[in-house]
């Protein structure tokens, strides 16, 4: 009989405190508010304000026809005319897209600044720097086209003697 007992005692579970779920319970939504706040943050849909399409050499990633862009008037005026973006002359030439802002209470299009060699050839071309009305479908194509958003990382190469004056960037 005396077995059995100490059997029992043995087989028996622990009692769970209730001061053991809370801290454990309270971990776990600490633990799923950060996940849900991380996947938040990093869900951004689109290109936002800020953002850069560089393009460089050599020829665009992807094979894409010109996109038409607005010539951007003063802010509130209309727009002043067309140009057109072909992603193999703006990398050919090198130059940048950098978005400033959003037209139409941030669901239009978005008005990016131009800033390189050429972006066609002729008089479609919109110049070495332009202020331009792009919409999202066309920009999220020349972005494409580029590689995506962002700038290549660059690194400095040191001249033959070792001073520290680089010689050239590259990518």
């Amino acid at each position: 009989m005396v077995q059995q007992q100490n059997e029992r005692h043995e087989n028996a579970e622990p009692e769970v405190s209730i001061w053991t779920v809370i801290p454990i319970g309270f971990v776990i939504i600490l633990m799923v508010a950060v996940l849900v706040g991380g996947i938040l943050k990093s869900a951004r849909f689109g290109p936002a304000i800020g953002d850069i399409v560089s393009f460089d050499a050599p020829a665009p990633a992807l094979d894409q026809g010109p996109v038409i862009a607005l010539r951007a008037g003063p802010t509130g005026s209309d727009h002043a005319g067309i140009c057109t973006l072909r992603p193999e002359i703006m990398a050919s030439g090198g130059g940048s897209l950098v978005i400033e802002q959003r037209e139409n209470e941030g669901r239009g299009p978005f008005r990016v600044h131009w800033a390189g060699r050429r972006t066609a050839a002729g008089a479609e071309d919109c110049g070495s720097s332009a202020e331009l009305v792009v919409n999202p479908n066309d920009l999220l194509a020349l972005a494409a086209s580029a590689g995506g958003f962002g700038v290549a990382h660059k690194r400095l190469l040191m001249s033959a003697t070792g001073l520290a004056a680089p010689t050239a960037l590259v990518e």
